[in-house]
């Protein structure tokens, strides 16, 4: 009876987001410019759909309380956000986009010599409690914008440690998600940061190309998750496989609620083809960048599907769901600049390769918590990543990141190009790779150090502490002041006192 209630819901949670998405279309004529696009308001499906998709693995008696608790999370990293990420991310954003309504947010950081240039910026500084100039009504649409990429990057880390740490760290990780994680690898990507500039800077392509968030959304929380897991890990449970031909498919205890939320990530994934979370972006054709996502979602989930029926016999749902959200991460970085072989070949990989990464993790690493994250999102956004350097073939992103603004490589209208790129045009090799590898290694070093070091720190605080023996909040029992005098019988003290007045007599 309950698997009944809940096709019954999931069937409506898609009616209602297909009449949803069609109202949203036809109505997107008549709102009016300052409002956020329906499109845009659709985007919080994507977190949504995490949340289902991670709920789906655990007891249904733990679900209920499990979602309860992300949407706690993403709040506290969304109000963190709201005072202080979205300064940090977007504060400068008015120097790389002329936009009468972004204007004042022209204040970006560099801690680097003027003699190195400008383009080397690594924080914003203006908008703080969204006033002042982050209170107009394009600023506030930004703002909106990015709270459900923030929500799943956060939600990975809280599913990692929801059954291994105390519930009340999701506060602190929320909020460090929310005020630094997420908010200075955004500013360096998004908000005209210097991995954004390393075209106009060190000549790499047109810079670190990541159009949908492989590795803002995707890699930032997986590498999250990662920190928090190496560091909070447990003792591994005696159950866990030994020998890997043994090693069972992971299981799904609410199959349908994991399958309708790989769905719903998959339509708010593919919303972000209006690119209103990156205001710069230029040149981009949102049909060709949905297409992509959904090529190589579907892609991804035949493959995978495919491999279970192999291996086990039967359709495995959960591992058909992540792996279609694994091969959306995999494009979502180049989908507006990739051909759509390059997407539906992504996406294959990743749906084949899904499989093995999560039993390397969760049966050889021992790494239960962060298995998921790693696989479904860490490995396919380091995959994802790497493609704008490969496959993309030069049609599309013209003037990205300001680069090549009248012509590129010598071709004018040339795009964001790879190594393979369209005919009659020139590929950009390694240059865009160049850049794709340095963001990469930007967004490992500093999502993992972010939260590896202040758990590490407080760790090792919390264990000094109970090594010590001293109970947190407990004061010691005090001590009489008579039980600390010797005792002194009066025999004793009138020898003490005769001797005194014989020394004295001899003086």
């Amino acid at each position: 009876m309950g698997h009944y209630r809940i096709g019954v819901i999931g069937g409506a949670l898609l009616f209602l987001i297909w009449n949803g998405a069609a109202a949203a279309a036809g109505a997107s004529n008549s709102l009016s410019p300052d409002g956020p696009s329906p499109l845009t308001l659709l985007s919080f499906l994507l977190p949504a759909g995490c949340i289902l998709l991670s709920a789906a693995t655990l007891p249904e008696r733990e679900a209920a309380e499990a979602a309860a608790g992300a949407v706690i999370h993403w709040g506290m990293a969304c109000l963190a956000y709201f005072a202080v990420g979205f300064a940090f991310q977007f504060g400068g954003i008015a120097i790389v986009h002329h936009a009468p309504d972004l204007a004042e947010l022209y204040w970006e950081y560099s801690p680097l010599d003027v003699a190195w240039g400008s383009g080397w910026g690594m924080l914003g500084l203006r908008g703080f409690l969204m006033t002042g100039p982050a209170a107009t009504p394009g600023a506030l649409t930004l703002f909106l914008a990015q709270l459900p990429l923030l929500g799943v990057a956060t939600l990975l880390i809280h599913f990692t440690i929801w059954e291994t740490a105390h519930r009340w760290l999701t506060v602190p990780l929320g909020l460090l998600m929310g005020s630094l994680g997420y908010p200075l690898v955004g500013n360096w990507i998004w908000g005209g940061g210097w991995l954004a500039n390393l075209g106009l800077t060190l000549g790499y392509g047109h810079g670190v190309v990541d159009a949908a968030g492989s590795g803002q959304v995707a890699l930032s929380g997986a590498v999250g998750a990662w920190a928090v897991a190496s560091v909070l890990r447990g003792r591994h449970s005696a159950d866990s496989p030994q020998n890997g031909l043994a090693a069972p498919l992971p299981r799904a205890h609410l199959p349908l609620l994991g399958w309708s939320g790989a769905l719903l990530m998959l339509i708010g994934w593919m919303t972000t083809s209006t690119m209103a979370h990156f205001p710069p972006a230029v040149n981009v054709v949102p049909a060709v960048m949905a297409v992509n996502l959904a090529l190589a979602a579907f892609g991804a989930a035949f493959l995978a599907g495919l491999y279970t029926w192999f291996v086990s016999g039967r359709l495995d749902v959960l591992m058909s769901g992540r792996a279609m959200v694994a091969g959306v991460v995999a494009t979502a970085a180049g989908a507006p600049f990739l051909p759509a072989w390059g997407a539906l070949a992504a996406g294959l990989v990743s749906g084949l390769s899904l499989p093995w990464f999560l039993f390397w993790f969760e049966n050889r690493l021992r790494m239960q918590g962060a298995a998921a994250a790693l696989a479904v999102f860490g490995i396919p956004a380091l995959l994802g990543m790497l493609l704008p350097g490969l496959l993309a073939d030069g049609r599309y992103g013209v003037a990205w990141n300001r680069v090549g603004i009248e012509a590129y490589l010598g071709t004018p209208g040339q795009g964001v190009s790879g190594l393979w790129v369209a005919v009659g045009l020139t590929p950009d090799w390694p240059g865009q790779m160049f850049a794709q590898i340095i963001g990469l290694a930007a967004i490992l070093v500093w999502c993992f150090g972010i939260f590896w070091l202040p758990l590490k720190i407080a760790r090792a605080v919390v264990l000094g502490w109970r090594r010590s023996g001293i109970e947190f909040g407990t004061p010691p029992s005090p001590v009489p002041f008579e039980a600390e005098l010797p005792s002194v019988s009066p025999e004793a003290l009138t020898a003490s006192h005769a001797s005194e007045e014989q020394a004295e007599s001899h003086h």
